[in-house]
């Protein structure tokens, strides 16, 4: 068995075709699962990002929720590439990226951007929180949160 140094490791050869085979293997399959992005566009009457899926899906994302493409010009935003495998896409001239896997589970930004889109999101005024608000006011404020059973250890 010939042994082969990497780095601070030393692997047999025959170790090393196998562990490589079996990554060639689970990319194979993660290619056949794996959501992958087939076109991005610009909806500009909607102003929305959209992204078609090759299993034929398309997804619409509101660009004010998309970090460093809500107050980009729509020339900017069309310049964006898909990478390789479908699974990211990219805008160069603007420095911005996103996995899509990231994006379809509503990740459109760093935690401070989505915090601050949810601070916006929760100040937001409907005749249903109105409602809710005077119907909860009536009963004494807000019901309190069930409280969870106390562990002694």
């Amino acid at each position: 068995m010939e042994k082969i140094k990497i780095g601070q490791w030393e692997v047999c050869s025959e170790e090393l075709d196998h562990e490589i085979k079996d990554a060639t293997k689970r990319g194979v399959e993660q290619l056949k699962t794996e959501r992958q992005a087939k076109r991005i566009s610009l909806d500009r009457k909607k102003k929305k990002l959209v992204i078609d899926l090759k299993n034929g899906v398309s997804v619409l994302l509101p660009l004010a929720k998309l970090q460093g493409l809500a107050n980009a010009l729509p020339q900017d935003i069309e310049k964006g590439k898909i990478g390789p495998r479908g699974a990211y896409l990219h805008w160069d001239n603007l420095g911005v990226d996103f996995t899509l896997e990231g994006l379809l589970q509503g990740v459109f930004g760093t935690k401070a951007w989505m915090a601050r889109i949810g601070k916006v999101g929760g100040q937001a005024k409907s005749e249903v929180k109105a409602t809710a608000s005077r119907t909860n006011g009536r009963k004494g404020g807000r019901p309190r949160k069930a409280a969870s059973p106390r562990k002694n250890y």
